[in-house]
């Protein structure tokens, strides 16, 4: 394993020897892997892999059979969720209103929004395309519409960390460009990313490091190593521009 160089920090989220099992299957096996301050991420794998498991892990939806998963005290984690899980068309409410519960959620109580708030929900609505939506039902958007609003009210919430699970599987061009301007700033306020992505080449100038998990951690290194070594070539060749689901 090549592994990443590492600035003498201490990780944002250390995981150590963590197994997680659906009945009998082993779906994470003896995975340690610390996320760091600096770090722009691509987490790959073949499907049913265990990336998303992870991330369901780190974020406290799933509980492991074994293992740790330790974050810094009050680290803010924002999370995008695959797009094809998103669905209901009856949800009830506006884009904005979705938006605005990212700014809602970190408030202490009385959790009320004041002009600046509104000020900040509009400038993010903006910043992801989407202000011309703001009144729309968000249940009835497509589905790289709802991606984006998710994006929004995700970053509205300044997370010290991002994780991103197939970002631009559903969106134009357009808009995936939207998407790697927001990596750019994301970059500028040194706030470190993760993505799950079977497209590694599309993130090539917004990643430094790739993590390859096949059930165990087969490699965790600098992007340039990963692309060079003969054992994971063909999986950049052959998972490119491709929209998959994972477990």
């Amino acid at each position: 394993m090549n592994h990443y160089q590492k600035v003498k920090s201490k990780p944002l989220i250390q995981i150590k020897n963590l197994n997680v099992k659906f009945d009998k299957l082993n779906v994470i096996q003896d995975a340690s892997i610390d996320f760091l301050r600096q770090d722009q991420v691509a987490l790959v794998g073949a499907n049913g892999a265990g990336k998303t498991t992870l991330l369901r892990v780190i974020l406290g939806l799933i509980k492991p059979e074994s293992g740790v998963v330790q974050t810094q005290p009050r680290l803010s984690i924002g999370y995008l969720p695959q797009v094809l899980t998103l669905g209901d068309k009856l949800f009830p409410m506006t884009v904005k209103e979705v938006v605005r519960q990212g700014l809602i959620a970190k408030k202490k109580f009385p959790r009320w929004t004041n002009l600046h708030d509104e000020q900040t929900l509009d400038s993010c609505l903006k910043q992801f395309l989407i202000d011309e939506l703001s009144n729309q039902a968000f249940g009835l958007l497509s589905l790289g519409q709802k991606q984006l609003v998710l994006f929004a009210r995700m970053m509205v919430q300044e997370p010290d960390i991002v994780f991103l699970d197939e970002p631009t599987s559903s969106l134009d061009v357009s808009r995936k460009n939207s998407i790697y301007d927001i990596l750019d700033n994301l970059k500028k306020k040194q706030v470190p990313y993760v993505i799950i992505t079977h497209d590694l080449p599309s993130f090539s100038s917004h990643i430094l490091r790739v993590i390859y998990l096949e059930h165990k951690v087969l490699f965790d290194g600098s992007y340039d190593a990963f692309c060079e070594n003969e054992t994971f070539s063909p999986f950049i060749h052959t998972h490119a521009h491709g929209d998959h689901h994972d477990h």
